[in-house]
């Protein structure tokens, strides 16, 4: 049996190699000489499997500089973003794994929509497009950008991709006291404590997810270990939400 597993790995390795062999030099052939290297997305990119993809993927930004994408590019994958489904997901990775900030526009540019998707998976891109924010070189105004996603009086519609909304606001340096307050409310959501704090979104019983990222994003910013379960008793979430509350300064 482990030699079968060496063997499947083996052979989806070289399946994707090849794949990638077959995916040609997207730099622009047209620009001219001395001008900013530009791409064309990359050949097949909606047909690679998803072995071709990852190894796609993981090519883009290894050498530390970005990838810049031709206007064709950009809006090829701005289109993609609205189609909620896998492609979606791609072009969110392709964006954000090539650092170019004409994609990190498209990608807030998309999340600025705020398009709550039809299905519970419809909201796959979309969050991947907000993780894929995080960390982002020197982009200006994104954390406030997020930061208006995840609070005040028009933040996101879908519960998830706003967590992450938040989560990326807080690693690109926004105020603790901005979205902090949604994701402690989220915390406490559908345990007793939710009577004295109650939500500002239409109730939804699959939070499990959005919890867990609320709770690692303010567990990263108040310097402590992650102890949150989602799945824990009420007297756990209780505990653990007024440890972070305490932590972050936020407590009464």
């Amino acid at each position: 049996m482990r030699r079968l597993s060496l063997l499947f790995v083996l052979l989806t390795a070289c399946s994707a190699t090849q794949e990638l062999a077959q995916v040609e030099d997207t730099a622009n052939p047209t620009a001219p000489a001395g001008a900013v290297a530009r791409h064309d997305a990359p050949a097949r990119w909606l047909k690679l499997s998803p072995y071709g993809f990852e190894a796609l993927a993981a090519r883009m930004g290894t050498e530390g500089a970005a990838q810049l994408w031709t206007d064709a590019a950009l809006q090829e994958f701005a289109r993609a973003l609205k189609a909620q489904d896998q492609p979606s997901v791609r072009a969110a990775v392709l964006c954000g794994r090539s650092r170019d900030p004409r994609a990190a526009e498209v990608l807030i540019a998309r999340l600025e929509q705020r398009v709550l998707g039809p299905d519970r998976n419809s909201d796959a891109g979309d969050v991947v497009a907000a993780a894929a924010l995080a960390d982002w070189p020197e982009q200006d105004g994104l954390a406030d950008r997020l930061v208006a996603l995840a609070s005040g009086d028009a933040p996101h519609p879908d519960l998830e991709v706003r967590a992450e909304c938040a989560a990326s606001a807080l690693r690109l340096g926004a105020p603790t006291e901005s979205v902090a307050p949604f994701m402690l409310t989220l915390l406490r959501a559908l345990t007793p404590e939710e009577r004295e704090h109650p939500a500002d979104w239409p109730r939804q019983r699959t939070v499990a997810w959005a919890k867990s990222r609320a709770a690692e994003a303010l567990s990263e910013r108040a310097g402590i270990p992650c102890s949150f379960r989602p799945d824990g008793s009420f007297a756990h979430q209780a505990e653990e939400t007024a440890k972070l509350e305490r932590a972050l300064g936020l407590s009464d």
